[in-house]
C-alpha cells in the first residue's frame, strides 16, 4: 500500500546565488540511498505548509528565516522506512549568508540520516552524478534567481 505524504521544503539561496543542500543518507531494502535535497520534511497535523517549511529550516539548519511562497512545487514516489509514499513538496525560497546555516538534528532518524551541508552552484547541479531532489532544482533555481 502507498502512503499519502505532504512535505513542506525551503530552497536556501546564497547572496551569489547558491543553494544549500543537505546529503541524505536513507536505509532503504536494497540496501543505502544517498542523494542531496534541499531542507524540509512532512506536514504534521494541523500545520500550514508554512509553518512546516519553517519549522523544518528550524530543525535542519538552525535558522528562522523569512520564507517567501510558495515558488515550486514537486512530486515523487520512494520507499521510506519500509513504506512506498507517493510525496507532493511544497517549496519556499530564503535567502542567507552562506556562514549561517549549521546541520541540526532533532531525532535519532535524523542524526543517522542527515550528513553534511553544501552550497551548489546551478552548474554544480547540472554536472552532478549524485541524486539531487527535485530533479528539476536547476530549473528552479534559474527561474528564481534575480
Amino acid at each position: 500500500m502507498t502512503r499519502r505524504r505532504r512535505a513542506a521544503r525551503a530552497i536556501v539561496l546564497s547572496p551569489d546565488g547558491r543553494v544549500l543542500l543537505i546529503r541524505f543518507v536513507m536505509r532503504r531494502s536494497d540496501g543505502p540511498f544517498e542523494f542531496w535535497a534541499t531542507p524540509g520534511g512532512e506536514i504534521e497535523g494541523g500545520e500550514t505548509d508554512l509553518e512546516a517549511a519553517r519549522r523544518e529550516v528550524r530543525e535542519e539548519i538552525g535558522l528562522d528565516l523569512d520564507l517567501e511562497g510558495p515558488v515550486h512545487a514537486a512530486t515523487g514516489t520512494f520507499e521510506h522506512e519500509g513504506e512506498i509514499v507517493a510525496n507532493a513538496d511544497t517549496f519556499f525560497l530564503a535567502r542567507c549568508a552562506v556562514d549561517a546555516p549549521r546541520l541540526h538534528h532533532a531525532t535519532a532518524l535524523e542524526r543517522e540520516a542527515l550528513r553534511e551541508l553544501r552550497w551548489w552552484s546551478v552548474e554544480d547541479i547540472d554536472a552532478a552524478t549524485a541524486q539531487i531532489f527535485p530533479r528539476d532544482l536547476a530549473a528552479a533555481i534559474r527561474r528564481l534567481s534575480p
